[in-house]
């Protein structure tokens, strides 16, 4: 599943967040694989408005790690 095919999906799960988040948002999105990828967008749809990325267990172990780096 690659990032281009689902530019709609992420437009509205980035939307909200500042810029400087969605460009971090975008950049932990591409480092996913297919299974955790699509995870991701039943996550956001099932959730809607509720769902927030930069909560996610995904995203802040993703975070720690960058951030060792």
């Amino acid at each position: 599943m690659e990032l281009n095919n689902n530019s709609l999906l992420i437009d509205q799960i980035i939307k909200n967040y500042p810029v400087d988040q969605q460009k971090e948002i975008i950049e932990y999105l591409q480092q996913l694989n297919n299974e955790k990828l699509k995870t991701c967008f039943i996550a956001f749809d099932h959730l809607k408005s509720s769902f927030n990325i930069i909560k996610s267990n995904g995203f802040q172990e993703w975070k720690k790690i960058k951030n060792k780096k």
